[in-house]
């Protein structure tokens, strides 16, 4: 349930910060972040390393986040991306970094999500870290975002004993 209502806050969050009428020019991105979680999902189909909890079970809870709640995400980050200085767009990138690890944070200090194979707290930190930079990577720059983004999933494969 706790996705459901997540899902709901963040289509709220971008009825009143998302520019709709950009939203064809984020829809690629907000694709591409589904992409890279259903690359997650493909990968570590056996061995999981965090897992949604919820009475809805993991398969919807996959799916929500697949193709609700992500895309939402990229929508709203994309939407108000500063067009002014870099330490602007340094601080807006920032602030989305801490403000999901704290959700993340909540959502592991109520059992919404668990850990396995290794990830913790401090892994999702990191790929937030990559997350949000490479999101606005992809929207600039698409084919650019999409070689850095094997290299990634490479390093995560390697990291975690997928490779």
């Amino acid at each position: 349930m706790f996705y459901i209502i997540e899902a709901t806050c963040l289509l709220l969050v971008s009825l009143r910060l998302g520019d709709w009428f950009k939203i064809r020019e984020f829809q690629a991105t907000m694709l591409y972040i589904a992409l890279m979680n259903f690359t997650y999902y493909f990968y570590t189909n056996q061995n999981k390393l965090w897992i949604l909890h919820s009475a809805l079970g993991h398969t919807i809870n996959e799916t929500i986040h697949n193709y609700i709640i992500n895309p939402l995400i990229a929508f709203i980050f994309l939407s108000k991306f500063p067009s002014t200085n870099a330490r602007n767009k340094i601080f807006y990138t920032v602030g989305f970094i801490l403000a999901f690890s704290l959700l993340e944070g909540f959502q592991y200090l109520f059992g919404f999500i668990s850990y396995e194979g290794g990830w913790n707290y401090w892994w999702s930190f990191f790929l937030y870290c990559a997350m949000f930079p490479m999101l606005r990577l992809h929207f600039n720059k698409p084919h650019f975002a999409y070689m850095l983004s094997v290299l990634w999933v490479l390093f995560f494969l390697y990291a975690f004993g997928f490779l």
